[in-house]
């Protein structure tokens, strides 16, 4: 199946049992120009996502949607407690990058049918949705995924966002 075919198949949404192995961090970039950091952050966060979805006898394009704690990331930041009531931080994405690959996959019959992929990995900013980061709501990583055979398992996906933002106090 070419990616154009999986991409006009409608994908089963599948719901991801849970996250392991999560890991971020955020961190001031340099300036360079006689400043000590920037006015820019980077914010990474990787890990692995449980998933156990099992193929059928063709192709079955899969639609898996993980949320990630950006909380750990954003308080690595050390952003000073806003002062005006009713204000926090946000940080606001100039770019990104988003990544998904197979973790773990299982074949518990014939191995020369089974087949798995990763087709796709984007965020909501990637669909045109304007949103910031912000402690207390999850960024959003879509998968799309596909599984052959009913004996094939896909069962963990491997996951890395990085975000190049700048950190802003906002009501």
């Amino acid at each position: 199946m070419t990616e154009a075919e999986v991409d006009q198949t409608v994908s089963e949404e599948v719901s991801v049992q849970s996250l392991e192995s999560v890991h971020s961090m955020g961190y001031w970039l340099p300036s360079g120009q006689g400043q000590s950091v920037s006015s820019n952050a980077m914010l990474d966060f990787t890990g692995v996502a449980v998933v156990n979805v099992r193929g059928d006898q063709e192709w079955t394009p899969k639609k898996l949607k993980l949320d990630i704690s950006v909380d750990q990331a954003i308080n690595a930041l050390q952003l000073v407690t806003p002062k005006p009531p009713m204000t926090h931080w946000v940080v606001q994405p100039l770019m990104w990058s988003a990544s998904a690959a197979l973790a773990s996959i299982e074949n518990q019959g014939r191995p020369e049918s089974a087949a798995f992929a990763v087709n796709r990995c984007y965020t909501d900013w990637d669909l045109g949705v304007k949103s910031d980061l912000e402690l207390g709501v999850p960024l959003v990583l879509h998968v799309d995924a596909a599984v052959r055979n009913e004996e094939a398992y896909l069962r963990r996906l491997s996951y890395a966002v990085r975000v190049l933002g700048t950190p802003e106090e906002v009501q």
